[in-house]
């Protein structure tokens, strides 16, 4: 007798393997992925860390001209890493038979607290960071492990992970990294809602033809560039936006609505090429509640809702050709404004109607309102930055010296 074979039987094997090797295939996938999310975070937290360490070895180099070096029997301490195999991450370093050498940073100088790594755990000498006196770069001297890999500094794939892009120091010819949105190793980026800067109008550098500056906050509230020709008189500088007095404009539009409803400081740097003309600096003459800020024949003007008050300060507040950094920060629950030229406090003005004003500010610009003519600013405007927050004196300061820096006035 020839037995019969069920065909149900071996379709329910079939579709059994099947469903084993799916089950499989999926198990490494998640594998996988699990392990990829691990991996990460371990490499995004080395990466912050060393990011943080290098703000401040920064910071310490900007504040006193010097590095936080260790200083032992009145000598700088070194301490020597084996790049062989590696260099790729030590590119701009003087390496001499495969090796670099580097300074130990002194953690208390720098300000440097609450680390993971780099206090010499289990008396390891290699378990600290140290920075390059020729590049300024700091480099964790034992080396982070992830997989197969080993991180010594910020690379490329270790920068994409904590969001980070470059820029040349204007100090050196080295690159230095900071954050899309601007992180306080220069400009104060805490409370920072729009910056619009003229060297880097562009969150990829400087585009001589682009007709919008983009906001480098982080908070992309990109402006339009209204009527610029992009000529000499009409368009992107080398450090800065020429208007040319007619009917050129950034157009702000609604983006900073909710501006003058709580705390703010709005920083301009700028140039104005006449005297004593009306040049109006940012404003929304066209609604109702509006308010402007004025080159008003070379006093300084802060036209506040629509009028009331109407202040002016000081008649050689602007001077032709030459830059200007202003700040006007408000203290919004006690109605304290106040005006900064250059760094220095020039007027504190307090009125009940800055605490009671509470409208939208809307169809705004930069560099006119919607007028044409007459009130239309030329000159050079720099940088605008703009927090919804009050900036201290020493931030004030942080931020002047940092514009005096990279736009050289």
């Amino acid at each position: 007798m020839i037995k019969k074979i069920n065909p149900k039987k071996g379709i329910s094997l079939i579709v059994l393997l099947i469903t084993i090797v799916v089950i499989l295939i999926l198990l490494t996938a998640i594998t996988f992925s699990a392990d990829n999310v691990v991996n990460n975070t371990k490499k995004r937290q080395f990466a912050k860390e060393i990011y943080e360490v290098q703000n401040l070895v920064d910071k310490y180099k900007y504040e006193n001209d010097d590095y936080p070096y260790i200083i032992e029997n009145d000598e700088k301490k070194v301490i020597n890493i084996n790049v062989e195999n590696i260099d790729e991450q030590f590119v701009g370093e003087d390496i001499i038979n495969n090796t670099v050498t580097l300074y130990p940073i002194d953690l208390s100088k720098a300000g440097v607290q609450n680390l993971s790594r780099g206090t010499k755990k289990d008396n390891n000498e290699n378990d600290v960071y140290a920075f390059s006196n020729q590049t300024g770069k700091v480099y964790y001297v034992k080396g982070y492990k992830v997989e197969k890999n080993v991180y010594y500094t910020l690379n490329n794939e270790l920068k994409k992970l904590i969001g980070l892009k470059t820029e040349y120091s204007s100090n050196s010819n080295v690159k230095i990294e900071y954050e899309i949105n601007i992180g306080d190793r220069y400009y104060i980026y805490d409370g920072l809602v729009l910056y619009l800067d003229g060297i880097e109008n562009t969150r990829k550098g400087h585009n001589e033809k682009t007709n919008i500056w983009e906001d480098l906050s982080g908070k992309e509230k990109d402006c339009n560039l209204i009527n610029f020709s992009y000529d000499e008189e009409s368009g992107w500088g080398k450090n800065g936006l020429i208007f040319d007095g007619n009917d050129d404009g950034v157009y702000l539009d609604n983006k900073l609505k909710d501006l003058f409803k709580e705390d703010f400081s709005i920083e301009f740097l700028l140039s104005c090429d006449e005297q004593n003309t009306r040049d109006v600096l940012m404003g929304n003459y066209s609604v109702s509640q509006n308010i402007n800020f004025e080159n008003y024949y070379n006093s300084f003007r802060l036209y506040w809702n629509g009028g009331v008050p109407d202040i002016k300060l000081t008649s050689n507040f602007f001077e032709a050709y030459k830059e200007v950094y202003i700040c006007i920060t408000l203290d919004k629950n006690n109605g304290i404004l106040k005006i900064y030229k250059d760094g220095n406090l020039i007027n504190t003005i307090t009125n009940s109607l800055f605490t009671s004003y509470n409208y939208d500010y809307i169809n705004a610009y930069i560099g006119r309102d919607n007028r044409t003519g007459t009130t239309n600013f030329k000159g050079i405007i720099n940088s605008v930055r703009i927090y919804t927050k009050q900036l201290t004196q020493e931030e004030i300061d942080n931020n002047y010296k940092r514009d005096k820096e990279r736009f050289n006035f």
